[in-house]
C-alpha cells in the first residue's frame, strides 16, 4: 500500500507523520484513524466555507528520543 511505503520512508527521518483530510471525507478520515492517526488540529473554512481540513498525526515517539536512520 502506498501509505505504508510513505510511513516507512518518513519514520526513518522523523518520529511524526502528518496528513490532512477534509471534514466531509468521512471514509478517508475513518481509514486514517483506523491506521493509527489521531486528529491534532483543524483548519476551518480553508478549502470550502463551512468545512474544515483536519490535521492528523501518527507518531512513533518524541523527537528527543528519536534516532534517525542514516543511509
Amino acid at each position: 500500500m502506498a501509505l505504508k511505503f510513505c510511513e516507512d520512508r518518513i519514520f526513518r527521518i522523523s518520529p511524526n507523520m502528518f496528513i490532512c483530510v477534509s471534514s466531509f471525507n468521512y471514509r478517508a478520515k475513518k481509514l486514517y484513524l483506523s491506521l493509527g492517526f489521531e486528529q491534532v488540529g483543524e483548519f476551518k473554512d480553508m478549502s470550502i466555507k463551512g468545512h474544515s481540513e483536519l490535521l492528523l498525526r501518527k507518531t512513533i515517539g518524541t523527537y528527543s528520543e528519536f534516532i534517525p536512520v542514516i543511509e
